[in-house]
């Protein structure tokens, strides 16, 4: 198997060439790179173009290297980010779904308007989704931001349309649920210390119990054995 030739090699390996320490500025290059330039080979993730970013500075700040990102890059990112946030139709919202009024979007791959402050919905296919709305507001903070521009009240409207009878969250409407996307809405209350979302025990508590496996971790409800 790949994990057993994977072992062997590490077994057998000469000493000298085994890593003895995390590699750290060679890492953060690599992160640097990337957000300054995607590898081609992560272009099929262009529909979640933040979260990419959120692993570089994400992972820039657990090596200590988020002083790396320079004043201009960090100033472009925050833009960048800003840019992706889903706002109303300035021509009225009437019988629009939260997704295409509030949160943001992976990338602007649906061809929506650039704006440093975000566009409205394109398509019904251009909404929000939760998780990179999650991934957008942690590496705003991350990068110093007070999310000033942020449209909070319509963020939270957004997450809580996501919120089911369970008290699971999906992705989008109609999209996956599971502990992930639950994560991501907490996440994004607790960043905008908001309360539009039921997060009292009524609202969430009830959704991680059916959730336990027969081993006692947390899994998909739907592949569960319970």
């Amino acid at each position: 198997t790949p994990c057993g030739v994977a072992a062997l090699h590490h077994a057998t390996a000469p000493r000298e060439y085994m890593a003895t320490q995390l590699e750290r500025d060679k890492h953060a290059r690599y992160l640097l790179h990337c957000l300054r330039e995607v590898p081609q080979p992560y272009a099929a993730l262009d529909t979640s173009r933040l979260s990419l970013a959120y692993f570089c500075v994400a992972g820039l700040d657990v090596l200590a290297h988020l002083g790396k990102i320079d004043a201009p890059l960090r100033a472009g990112i925050v833009e960048w980010i800003y840019s992706l946030q889903v706002l109303p139709p300035s021509d009225g919202c009437a019988g629009l779904p939260a997704d295409r009024l509030g949160g943001f979007r992976g990338s602007g791959y649906l061809g929506a308007a650039h704006s440093s402050g975000g566009a409205p919905s394109s398509s019904p296919y251009d909404g929000a989704h939760l998780a990179m709305t999650y991934t957008a507001l942690a590496v705003l903070l991350t990068l110093g931001d007070d999310l000033s521009r942020v449209d909070g009240p319509r963020v939270l409207a957004f997450v809580s349309s996501l919120q089911d009878e369970a008290g699971c969250f999906s992705a989008y409407p109609g999209g996956e649920r599971d502990m992930r996307f639950l994560f991501c809405a907490a996440a994004v209350v607790a960043m905008l210390r908001g309360s539009a979302v039921r997060t009292e025990s009524s609202g969430c508590e009830p959704f991680p119990d059916p959730s336990r496996t027969l081993l006692g971790p947390f899994s998909d409800p739907s592949r569960t054995l319970l």
